[in-house]
């Protein structure tokens, strides 16, 4: 706490209040649907106001991170390549100029707030990156991805959108081209088609 804040409320009295601090009802509220609704539409409020006074440029970056947390929770993630190793897994969209992010999507399990028809069409990564990118499409922008989420499909879905995409892929994808043998040092193989361009 700042100096000002420890002049007018003490910590203890700080904590109390974190105690009692709360979002919804739980008498009305139907969390099974939504765990994220115990915040009320305080995360809702926040995003809206970042996508209305922030101007994306043109690139923009999805990525997944990890907020700490080590309290009891339905759908913390433990991650041992991240920093915090447990918490709360967000799937994010920033906007490379500024590091804003833009939007998020908390991931809830089979409760993640992501259409049905998106992950059986484009997979669960694809899904994803078309949820965070709808209002960003037919816009001319660019999206930085990695293997995780990329696909030729969601950059041919992407490339109809006017909307380009830059990362990496796993040659096991439906869709890539046949990269059979290992190449020499030096030596480069590259495949390409009207939307996409491979390089290895």
């Amino acid at each position: 706490m700042s100096p000002i804040s420890s002049s007018i409320l003490s910590f203890s009295r700080f904590c109390q209040f974190l105690q009692a601090l709360h979002f919804s009802d739980n008498d009305t509220t139907n969390y099974s649907e939504n765990r994220m609704l115990k915040l009320g539409n305080v995360m809702t409020v926040v995003l809206k106001n970042f996508q209305n006074l922030i101007l994306a440029g043109k690139n923009l970056a999805v990525d997944e991170s990890l907020l700490k947390f080590k309290g009891r929770l339905l759908f913390r993630q433990y991650i041992p390549t991240k920093r915090a190793r447990f918490g709360i897994k967000f799937f994010i969209i920033s906007d490379s100029s500024t590091n804003f992010i833009i939007n998020m999507i908390p991931y809830q399990g089979k409760k993640t707030q992501i259409s049905e028809e998106l992950v059986k069409n484009f997979g669960y990564g694809g899904a994803v990156v078309l949820s965070l990118m709808d209002p960003y499409l037919n816009s001319n922008r660019i999206v930085f991805i990695d293997n995780y989420f990329s696909s030729p499909k969601l950059t041919k879905e992407l490339f109809e959108k006017k909307t380009g995409v830059v990362g990496t892929v796993r040659k096991n994808r439906k869709g890539m081209p046949h990269m059979a043998g290992k190449l020499k040092a030096g030596d480069i193989q590259v495949f390409s088609c009207h939307f996409m361009m491979v390089e290895r």
